[in-house]
């Protein structure tokens, strides 16, 4: 049975990465290549989930990482590292990003965009539940990310589900997370899970790879901060760990307090949210200058009908989507 939920949560770079590998073809637009076949894939996509999830008048929530400047400057300056393997790629892949953040402004009714710079999007998930679900909401999100579990709650007053999409569109809820992993899916527990195991998406190296589960689950149930495991580790106050454990720990621990402080979240207030945000509205008129410049009229958005638009799409582009770099 599918639920129906009243919010629903895109990690909008983790689906345009997705989808635009899948439809490389280029088209000449103006002076730019643009993969028009990834574009208009992302929106039935995302159309597709939304009416088969949604409620009618359901809130969508598109949140970006900013995609070069999250390469990321403040956890960057950390580990050097730090997503290294999130390679910069070429112009065309960021000009179609620029196309469908353009079209979400004026593409449907109550949603809304989150992108800021050196901010990424699961950063965004956990306040903004915070702050704007409310009791008796149900949020649904769609990501291959781990991190974004963080946020998952199922009980009598909330519900909040991932969508691995990847994964034949499994729907991870605390009791299926905790089937497949072990263990339940509270912030503590994945950032502990990542500090140990690292995660190859981010190039966060592992650190206890393959520690046993029965002693995961002792970690995750007696301490907070992967500080007071590795005092307590190497000072022998942990009876079970024989010395094989212990002195990979202590070779381990700057590492093990570097993963920690690259994968814990950012907190941002409310007033960040809300400076930050950038409401989204159906403008028949704007999609329709869009459409016609990119020769994509009735490809996906059957609401707009065939005429001769004024403006251009070029000085639209420029005016109104922020600087990545």
């Amino acid at each position: 049975m599918i639920s129906i939920y009243n919010n629903i949560f895109f990690d909008v770079y983790n689906i345009w990465h997705r989808v635009f590998w899948k439809n490389e073809n280029l088209t000449l637009v103006g002076d730019k290549k643009i993969p028009l076949d990834a574009v208009c894939k992302f929106f039935e996509l995302t159309d597709a989930y939304i009416s088969k999830f949604g409620t009618h008048d359901c809130k969508v929530y598109y949140l970006f990482d900013n995609a070069k400047s999250s390469l990321l400057k403040n956890r960057k300056e950390l580990d050097s590292e730090y997503k290294k393997n999130r390679k910069l790629q070429p112009d065309f892949f960021y000009d179609g990003l620029n196309v469908v953040e353009l079209i979400l402004k004026f593409y449907r009714d109550n949603s809304v965009i989150y992108r800021k710079q050196n901010v990424e999007a699961d950063d965004f998930v956990l306040p903004l539940i915070n702050e704007y679900i409310k009791e008796h909401d149900s949020v649904i999100m769609f990501s291959t990310d781990i991190d974004w579990c963080r946020a998952l709650l199922d009980d009598e007053i909330n519900d909040v589900h991932v969508v691995q999409y990847t994964r034949n569109n499994e729907i991870l809820t605390v009791k299926s997370f905790e089937d497949k992993f072990g263990f339940k899916p509270t912030v503590n527990n994945i950032t502990f899970w990542k500090t140990f195991e690292g995660d190859e998406s981010d190039n966060i190296l592992p650190t206890l790879k393959n520690y046993p589960k029965l002693y995961f689950k002792d970690v995750i149930s007696k301490y907070n901060h992967v500080d007071n495991f590795i005092k307590d580790a190497i000072n022998g106050k942990i009876s079970y760990l024989d010395m094989g454990w212990i002195v990979k720990i202590k070779q381990n621990s700057d590492r093990m307090r570097l993963n920690w402080n690259l994968i814990s979240s950012k907190e941002l207030s409310k007033s960040e949210l809300e400076s930050w945000e950038i409401s989204c509205s159906f403008k028949s008129n704007k999609l329709l200058i869009i459409y016609t410049t990119l020769g994509i009229i009735g490809r996906f958005d059957k609401r707009i009908s065939v005429k001769k638009p004024s403006g251009d799409l070029m000085d639209m582009l420029n005016g109104e989507v922020l600087e990545r770099a």
